[in-house]
């Protein structure tokens, strides 16, 4: 689409980052100066600033760095509380640019970028478009990154503000993982690991993501966009709650991160000070704690009430067994405190939840339904109805749901069907699966996220699958799509090391190893030889690669 150059703003006397169109046609060209005007009406320091658009090209601030797929390839996994921060200045970003009426439409690893100063932007506004609001809107056009889309937009719907955080939680979990999240074989096991895959099921069973991360990971990744946090800003706002849970690191902790992966050293968690009952409570030498106003009185005269009323009852009928009345007394030392809603707080969640025990006692299963109309509440019965003779059925106990409603039979199980090629470790629904090549394993109805794994290979491969009741699935894995086949033709022979991991046996012609896809960096050595030789390869799931190497001059 363009060539992108590191160049020298001689005017402004500072480096720059010039981006220039290679297209000559004229829809294009506008569409580029349209949305590159776009990113230049944000200023925000978490947003890459634009300085020129014009000619089809665009001069924007240069930032010394890496982009955080370049980051995490390299480094792995980034510990918990950097990714809360690159996550929350990147949510910071967000709010920026929604507030200018633009969808980025494309926040994926590749266009975060990580400066050295641990300065975290947002970049590449190549596909980013007004809101639907505004002029320019596209509809529902599917653009962007197909690991970070949002389902909605997987799905065709317009995109919003939302679907942007459903990216932002695609890259959090990136980071928390080392690895994509939705990463399927090709593109449109992809896209249904995005619409069908539990990314935050995984993040929750991964010791190292914390469980505030885990569920600020789960919000953000929600299937439908309504679950989701209401803004960038609640989703910042989240992320800084759990980034002070972590210890609080920030730009100077990412810069030291970035200079050293393997040394770098997260800050300690700061112990939260005590709270002030407990402070209150807590003796002093010398010193007799403070009385307290006692709260028993009120349960006391709880207590006594209702001892009257069912002493009264015992009296009229004391019936074959005695009725147990519990009460909870108000636990001492809990004051009530009312917090006032705030105008941008998202509207609370509405759940069913069982009623607060000690406010209102069930009615007895066979007791007769009351008037809801009738005036005045209904006088305390705490009386057990006669059972009357076991075997006489007459006047039978009312049942407790309706007589004409029959019971709901459970769902038929279905069945998925694996074929896989050679063998893995197959674990789906809490279940392993040892040595599977073909089996047919009986499932409840219901989405599912299959992980199949096998020791000679160096990644696991997941399958989204939804099993309908007494349907049958059938899925098809082969373990070499997900992996890349190197083969050596080394002359004469050599030790390798790859990635600075030495490899057991010695290579020459015809040898073959299996990789993950990503970079590497293979250095050759022979005793025989005096100069090591290197070569550098970037492969991708299902290449096929071949190393050559010819090893210099003899040793003296």
């Amino acid at each position: 689409m363009a060539t992108v150059y590191k160049a020298y703003d001689r005017s402004a006397g500072s480096v720059v980052l010039l981006k220039r169109l290679h297209a000559a046609d004229p829809e294009r060209r506008r569409r580029f100066e349209a949305e590159a005007a776009l990113a230049a009406d944000v200023e925000h320091p978490n947003v890459v600033r634009v300085l020129h658009v014009g000619d089809g090209a665009l001069v924007a601030e240069w930032v010394e760095g890496t982009d955080l797929g370049g980051l995490v390839e390299a480094a792995g996994a980034v510990p918990a509380g950097l990714a809360a921060f690159v996550a929350r200045e990147a949510a910071r970003g967000l709010e920026a640019v929604h507030a200018a009426g633009i969808l980025h439409r494309d926040v994926a690893p590749g266009n975060v970028l990580v400066g050295l100063d641990g300065a975290v932007k947002l970049t590449d506004f190549g596909l980013a478009s007004l809101g639907e609001t505004g002029p320019g809107g596209d509809g529902a056009e599917v653009r962007g990154t197909l690991g970070t889309l949002a389902p909605e937009v997987v799905r065709g719907e317009a995109p919003g503000p939302r679907s942007d955080l459903f990216s932002l939680g695609a890259v959090l979990a990136h980071m928390l993982t080392g690895r994509a999240p939705f990463a399927g074989a090709g593109t449109s096991a992809t896209l249904d690991a995005v619409l069908h895959g539990d990314a935050a099921a995984a993040l929750a069973d991964d010791p190292r993501v914390p469980p505030a991360l885990t569920e600020v990971a789960a919000a953000l990744l929600a299937k439908a966009p309504g679950d989701r946090p209401a803004s960038a800003a609640d989703a910042a706002d989240r992320l800084d709650a759990a980034l002070e849970a972590l210890g609080g690191p920030g730009a100077d902790d990412l810069a030291a991160f970035l200079e050293d992966p393997a040394g770098y050293r997260p800050p300690p968690v700061a112990a939260r000070p005590p709270a002030p009952e407990a402070e209150a409570s807590r003796p002093t030498a010398g010193v007799p704690p403070a009385r307290r106003r006692p709260r028993w009185p009120v349960a006391v005269a709880v207590l006594g009430i209702v001892s009257a009323a069912v002493a009264l009852a015992l009296t009229l009928d004391p019936g074959p067994e005695p009725v147990a009345v519990e009460v909870e007394p108000e636990p001492p030392g809990l004051d009530p405190v009312e917090i006032a809603p705030t105008e941008d707080a998202p509207p609370p969640l509405e759940a069913e939840a069982d009623p607060p025990r000690g406010l209102e006692a069930p009615p007895p299963r066979d007791a007769p339904e009351t008037d809801a109309t009738a005036s005045g509440p209904a006088p305390l019965d705490v009386r057990r109805p006669d059972p009357g003779p076991p075997d006489t059925p007459e006047d039978p106990p009312a049942p407790r749901t309706a007589p004409d409603r029959a019971p709901e039979a459970a769902p038929q199980p279905g069945t998925l069907v694996l074929e896989v090629a050679p063998s893995a470790t197959v674990r789906v629904n809490g279940q392993t699966y040892e040595n599977v090549t073909d089996r047919a394993i009986p499932l409840p109805p219901g989405d599912y996220t299959v992980t199949l794994s096998n020791p000679t290979f160096p990644v696991s491969q997941t399958v989204a699958v939804s099993v309908p009741p007494g349907g049958r699935v059938e899925r098809r894995v082969q373990m070499m799509d997900a992996v890349a086949e190197v083969s050596f033709d080394v002359k004469p022979w050599a030790y390798a090391t790859v990635n600075g991991r030495r490899l057991p046996d010695a290579v020459d012609r015809g040898d073959e190893i299996l990789l993950a896809p990503g970079s590497y960096e293979f250095v050759f050595t022979n005793p025989a030889f005096e100069s090591p030789v290197t070569r550098r390869v970037r492969v991708a799931a299902g290449d096929r690669e071949v190393v050559s190497a010819t090893m210099g001059r003899e040793a003296p």
